[in-house]
């Protein structure tokens, strides 16, 4: 532009720009003469009245020098100065501009810097390209680069760093543009200018989130940051400034940017001036096609012809809503449009689903309620391109309820002997705590069943043994119902039969039958002399009159319809007493003590004699003494002793001989010897199985029972539950059925061939009271 266009657009620059030509010219030179009129105006968006100039000459090396003006605006705003001779010069303007974005003044000043050399031309626009270069021109023009190739180099060098924002060819000397089409002159280079000055206020109100207090700091900070990045190599490897740069191009509205300079030219001018077209540089949609030639700049998919907002680039989002049920997944596909063709969509979860998970990842996933839910649940996000970012977009999903079967599990026993106690229970639930109704299939008449717990519990007896096939159990919420596999229990018969319990639990007792009465007698616990009688038949027990001196550890033995209780240990200690119960008259009488007090011995009957065999005496010693006792006379004989002191064995008659069976307490033995009382003598039987004292032994059948006992040796000590039968034909043991219950020191009787067993001391339990029967015949 030369002196007299200059003129012409004094007052135009003046305000839309930046300072005015000062009432005076300045001149700046050698001697003071008159010289060569230098006109301009700053732009970063055009600043306002009020900015100051400050002019100083450079030397050709780029040098400062001491030739300073400094000059503020008139009321018109262009600044001018004088030269006394072309010269490189450099121009700083510090002040307020006007925001070609929101079309409103700046909250805050910044300082945009050219460096000229005049005799290239008298017209110098400040702006942010001349800025952004000032600081490499120097340091060329240092290094001994002429101006004029230095700007060239700086200019060439800024175009190719920033076309990774901006992409252009070439342009005229940054001086020369403007963000006005003032002369038609540069129309492209005025374009760039613009778009420029746009991205970086952008850029920099992206980065303060909007907040105005900061943005022209931020700018500054951008611009100076860039323009020391590019000083050293003519090099921008600030990759995020650049990135952000670039994304800030797409959210520019040109339109917006276009109106806004028209309105400050129509409220400072009074007429509007032509704004270059940015749409030439910027790519709204960046799809690699720039707006100018782009029919739909913002890819919303809407023609521009036909977009009320061409240049505004968002989503187009629709909300969604689903059904499904509370046991099926359902596949979520959004409904929407991104406006940007080649960047990836961020999708941003503002409202989490609290019901259920996503399963993938969007725009398709997967929505899996949690178990048992059922109701409405709400997810909410908003999508995102670079600056772009959509209304938030409400996912509806509508779970409707489902009734869930309920479960069941379990495995029962299979087998069960009689007599013993059977429960099974399965385990039932139903997640949504429906109530629950058991059923049962081919249930066996022993057994009883809840509806309720789907129990099944029961005692089969002898009479219930067999097979029970295809039991089912089944439970239902009253909608659906399940049920466990069918499942088969057999029931076997068992020779050892439960029987009502003692009254009264005792160790140490004996037990005597009189016509089918079984009388148990003594005993612990204290006072010891507790009597009670079973009736086989019915399974019921009697109180009778005590006995008269309580013991433990005593035998009692049916003579002529008497039981004689021999001996055994009392409260006073040891004792030689012969007490006689009459179970007719329910009283006690008593015979001639024995000679020698004992207990823990043993006794049996042989023609109507009670022979009293070995034990403890009173001096705890184990003794081998034999006497017998004759309830006719009433009186003691002593007969051969027995081969070994022994104690807590059991003797019992067989075929006119007595056979003395373990014992020799605290040593377990399976000593068996053989009393013949004819001869008075004794011989070696046929060793037990099992060593063992405290047990008992009876006649069943012709054959010799040994039942339980205690077994002392060397970790093996405990009661025990064995049984053998000893067959006098063959002279050999053999093992049976063990009693359910492990016992010693308890006392037996037999009824019509039935074994009865009473009390005695358990596994790490004293006093038993239960009450077995064994049935050889099925054994």
């Amino acid at each position: 532009m030369d002196v007299l266009r200059f003129a012409g657009f004094c007052f135009a620059l003046s305000l839309l720009f930046i300072v005015g030509c000062s009432g005076d010219d300045e001149i700046i030179g050698t001697g003071g003469k008159p010289g060569t009129d230098i006109t301009g105006a700053a732009q970063k968006g055009p600043f306002i009245i009020g900015s100051n100039v400050t002019v100083n000459l450079l030397t050709d090396t780029g040098q400062a020098t001491t030739n300073t003006i400094i000059t503020t605006t008139d009321g018109l705003g262009n600044f001018r100065f004088q030269l006394s001779d072309p010269s490189l010069v450099q121009i700083v303007v510090d002040g307020f501009h006007f925001n070609e974005i929101s079309g409103n003044n700046s909250v805050g000043r910044i300082t945009l810097n050219a460096t000229h050399n005049t005799s290239d031309s008298d017209l110098v626009i400040v702006n942010v390209l001349t800025h952004l270069i000032n600081n490499r021109v120097r340091y060329l023009i240092e290094q001994g680069i002429t101006p004029s190739t230095a700007i060239s180099q700086a200019q060439s060098e800024l175009i190719t760093a920033l076309s990774g924002v901006l992409l252009v060819a070439e342009l005229p000397n940054f001086t020369q543009l403007s963000v006005y089409n003032l002369d038609g002159t540069n129309p492209i280079g005025n374009a760039y200018l613009l778009a420029l000055s746009a991205t970086l206020y952008n850029y920099a109100n992206i980065e303060v989130g909007g907040d105005s207090g900061f943005l022209s700091g931020k700018l500054a900070e951008t611009l100076n940051t860039l323009a020391a990045d590019l000083e050293a190599d003519g090099l921008l490897d600030n990759v995020a400034v650049i990135s952000g740069l670039s994304n800030a191009t797409t959210s520019l509205n040109p339109t917006e940017i276009e109106t806004n300079l028209i309105n400050r030219s129509i409220d400072v001018l009074g007429e509007a001036i032509t704004v270059p077209n940015i749409n030439l540089f910027i790519d709204t949609d960046q799809d690699g096609e720039v707006n100018s030639t782009d029919e739909d700049d913002d890819g919303d998919g809407i023609l521009d012809i036909n977009d009320s907002t061409p240049y505004l680039p968002n989503f187009v989002v629709n909300d969604i809503e689903l059904s499904t049920n509370e046991d099926s997944d359902i596949l979520v596909s959004l409904d929407f449009n991104a406006p940007l063709e080649n960047q990836n969509v961020i999708y941003n979860l503002t409202t989490l689903p609290t019901h259920g998970t996503l399963i993938g990842s969007f725009p398709d996933v997967t929505y899996r309620p949690n178990a048992n839910f059922y109701g409405t649940e709400i997810i909410k996000l908003s999508l995102s391109q670079s600056s772009i970012v959509s209304d938030e977009l409400t996912i509806t999903i509508n779970v409707t309820p489902i009734n869930d079967a309920p479960v069941i599990s379990g495995q029962s026993e299979t087998g069960i002997v009689a007599y013993s106690n059977y429960s099974f229970t399965p385990v039932a639930n139903d997640i949504e705590n429906d109530n629950l109704v058991f059923s049962i299939e081919n249930k066996p008449n022993w057994l009883m069943f809840s509806e309720t717990t789907g129990a099944l519990t029961g005692t089969p007896s002898n009479d219930d043994a067999g097979e029970y096939l295809d039991i089912i159990i089944t439970v239902s919420d009253g909608l659906e119902a399940v049920s466990i596999s069918p499942f088969s229990l057999t029931v076997s018969a068992t020779p050892w039969i439960p029987k009502t319990d003692m009254p009264v639990g005792a160790r140490g007792s004996a037990a005597a039958q009189v016509d089918g009465v079984i009388y148990v007698i003594g005993g612990t616990p204290a006072p010891y002399n507790n009597t009670f009688a079973y009736y086989p038949d019915t399974n019921l027990w009697e109180t009778k009159a005590s006995l008269p001196t309580g013991v433990y550890d005593l035998t009692a033995h049916n003579v002529n319809g008497l039981i004689y209780v021999v001996s055994g240990y009392g409260s006073g200690g040891f004792t030689n007493l012969v007490q006689i119960y009459s179970p007719l008259t329910d009283s006690w009488g008593g015979g001639t003590p024995m000679p020698t007090s004992r207990y823990i011995f043993t006794s049996s009957v042989v023609n109507g004699k009670i022979y009293v065999i070995g034990g403890q005496d009173s001096d705890w010693n184990f003794t081998n003494v034999v006497e017998e006792y004759d309830p006719t006379t009433d009186t003691w004989t002593t007969k051969t002793p027995l081969p070994v002191a022994c104690g807590e064995a059991s003797a019992i008659t067989l075929n006119g001989k007595i056979y003395v069976v373990g014992g020799c307490y605290p040593n377990s033995t399976t000593t068996v010897s053989i009393y013949d009382p004819l001869l008075d003598s004794w011989t070696a039987g046929t060793p037990l199985n099992h060593k063992r004292y405290g047990l008992t032994t009876d006649i069943a059948n012709g054959k010799l029972y040994a039942i339980g006992g205690y077994n002392s040796d060397t970790g093996i000590t405990s009661a025990l539950d064995i049984v053998e039968v000893y067959d006098p034909v063959t002279e050999l043991w053999s093992m049976k059925t063990s009693m359910p219950t492990a016992r010693y020191r308890f006392s037996s009787a037999v009824v019509n061939g039935q074994i009865f067993v009473f009390g005695g001391d358990g596994v790490g339990i004293s006093n038993l009271d239960s009450v077995e029967m064994y049935e050889p015949g099925l054994d």
